[in-house]
């Protein structure tokens, strides 16, 4: 199957979207976003400090806002589990993007335990020492005043959520929010590789229950496609 591209999000949301990054890591794909789309607002959210350092060398654009944090369901400090490890060459494409060039293997944390993923990637770990206490948001509570300088009717135009299983809880805490988003798109597994991630079908039937102006659109490879029927 496909991968959804930037020029795939531009042909659906325009050249000037309002768009959020949850799970921005290095911001590679910030970047290809700003440069296809040279109007858009994007708000990323990331909480690997590694991934930060990273992120503010990549992103130079005032139009994309890093916020510091994870998205979740909880207003509060929760654990992040950091992921270590080296790629193995056969993945480093050539040239390879930057987040092939890892030292450290960090896109796979997630503030929920590893579970299959110990055995779906053998290299890819998760140390103790790579557990980080990090602020998490709701994404209700957040735009409630991040998005207080648009009007009250705001519409975000696309979410792109990739937070490696906690993807639930993105949708659990921002109803609101998600019902006044255009198109979301988000990483899914049928077979869940942390504790207590939905499968593929248990998220389509949250997002059918909690927000049923929402259409499943299709599967881009790991990751599917919502479209608010209200919005768009």
């Amino acid at each position: 199957m496909p991968e959804l591209t930037a020029s795939d999000i531009r042909d659906l949301v325009g050249n000037s979207p309002l768009m959020l990054e949850i799970g921005a890591n290095d911001g590679c794909d910030t970047v290809k976003f700003l440069e296809v789309m040279p109007g858009a607002t994007i708000h990323c959210f990331e909480p690997d400090p590694r991934a930060i350092k990273r992120w503010k060398k990549n992103v130079k654009c005032d139009r994309a806002i890093l916020h510091e944090c994870a998205v979740g369901n909880l207003g509060q400090k929760v654990t992040f589990h950091g992921s270590s490890g080296v790629a193995p060459r056969h993945m480093v494409p050539s040239p390879p993007p930057s987040c092939h060039l890892l030292e450290e293997w960090d896109l796979s944390g997630s503030m929920l335990a590893p579970s299959r993923h110990l055995s779906y990637s053998p290299w890819v770990t998760f140390p103790r020492e790579r557990e980080y206490e990090v602020g998490c948001v709701c994404l209700d509570t957040w735009a409630e005043g991040a998005l207080s300088k648009y009007p009250f009717t705001f519409t975000v135009d696309f979410i792109w959520c990739d937070t490696q299983g906690a993807e639930g809880l993105v949708v659990q805490g921002g109803i609101e929010t998600l019902k006044r988003t255009r198109w979301f798109y988000t990483e899914t597994y049928n077979d869940p590789l942390y504790a207590g991630q939905p499968t593929t079908n248990e998220l389509k039937n949250l997002v059918a229950k909690l927000l049923p102006d929402y259409e499943y659109v299709r599967q881009y490879n790991d990751n599917i496609l919502f479209r608010n029927k209200a919005l768009t």
